[in-house]
């Protein structure tokens, strides 16, 4: 008998009638409702949230990453050399570590941002899911975070920058999609 309600409960929110087992104004939490517009499944598999979410996660990852390597950078010399009471050596070195943090998280967030939507571009526009898209998705990635815009070199040594960029990433990219999806 309650196999028989579920049945008809989801047959009357598929025609549009709502209430769950004959139950007026009762509603399957998560259920898509015709005609209400974005599902929360629609939304989480477009490729901009995708890439904002990679975004997100890219600068929490950085802001660790940047708090664990900022010791080991010149901040702890600046800290020590720093003439002052042991507080302001303390605030300089944690001005020092706030920089690493946030130079490694800019650099993550643009890093996961470019791969995952790249990755996800390309999977939709080719309708498959293979070891090729994150290659491609890789060679993207690496390319950009090489292109290095505000450095004034010539353009024959930013295409070989990003050239090598594009074929260092394709290959680490390959290589962990293999290692995490299609190995037996």
């Amino acid at each position: 008998m309650n196999q028989v309600n579920e049945v008809e409960a989801s047959t009357s929110l598929d025609a549009g009638v709502s209430g769950v087992a004959g139950v007026p104004g009762a509603a399957v939490p998560g259920a898509a409702v015709p005609g209400a517009g974005l599902s929360i499944e629609t939304l989480t598999e477009s490729c901009v949230f995708k890439s904002g979410l990679s975004a997100v996660a890219g600068a929490g990852l950085g802001v660790f990453f940047g708090l664990l390597f900022g010791g080991y950078s010149n901040a702890v010399d600046e800290a020590v050399d720093f003439k002052g009471s042991t507080r302001q050596k303390l605030s300089v070195g944690f001005r020092s570590a706030a920089k690493a943090m946030g130079s490694y998280a800019r650099s993550f967030s643009a890093f996961g941002m470019v791969y995952s939507g790249s990755e996800c571009a390309i999977e939709k526009i080719r309708a498959k899911h293979d070891i090729w898209n994150a290659v491609n998705a890789g060679c993207v990635t690496g390319a950009t975070m090489a292109s290095a815009p505000r450095s004034q070199i010539g353009a024959r040594a930013r295409a070989t920058q990003m050239a090598v960029g594009c074929a260092g990433m394709a290959a680490f990219s390959a290589a962990i999609d293999y290692y995490i999806e299609f190995r037996e």
